[in-house]
């Protein structure tokens, strides 16, 4: 699948996905957005995790099927999609606020608050480490972006 992040200066920036298939999915997304798909992107990737965010986009399901409010949701998350999102969010926290010092701790404290059910994954710190670099290149490469253009990635 290849994702385009497209900058735009009006900040109504957009998010598309053409699958394997040939379909599409996208919508526009807020600067917030840009760096929390990002960091999925990086999560994902660096993980291989398959079953995630991307994953479940690449299977069919529209980006914008995840916009409705829980109760009026059709999408059923994976486990490793509702593990990834409290990853994602403490990445999020981090890149905004700083390094979080015992990431696994406050993660598997998030994920529990949900849900004892889902088990949290004890990140090394070379994972960790590779994680940050990861969303750190990926948010300079947009920042540096012209507006107008696009961020291209691929997702397998």
């Amino acid at each position: 699948m290849t994702i385009s992040f497209s900058k735009r200066s009006n900040k109504q920036h957009t998010l598309s996905c053409a699958r394997n298939d040939g379909s599409q999915t996208w919508m526009q997304v807020s600067d917030f957005f840009i760096v929390h798909d990002l960091a999925h992107y990086a999560v994902e990737t660096v993980l291989g995790y398959q079953n995630a965010f991307y994953g479940m986009l690449n299977s069919g399901i529209n980006i914008t099927d995840f916009e409705e409010p829980k109760e009026e949701r059709t999408v059923i998350l994976t486990d490793e999609a509702i593990v990834t999102e409290h990853l994602v969010n403490l990445l999020v926290i981090e890149y905004r606020q700083g390094v979080i010092n015992d990431f696994n701790t406050m993660l598997a404290d998030s994920i529990q608050k949900e849900d004892t059910r889902y088990k949290s994954p004890q990140l090394t710190e070379e994972q960790l480490n590779s994680i940050r670099t990861s969303l750190k290149q990926y948010m300079a490469q947009w920042y540096q972006l012209p507006d107008g253009e696009n961020l291209t990635l691929n997702f397998n």
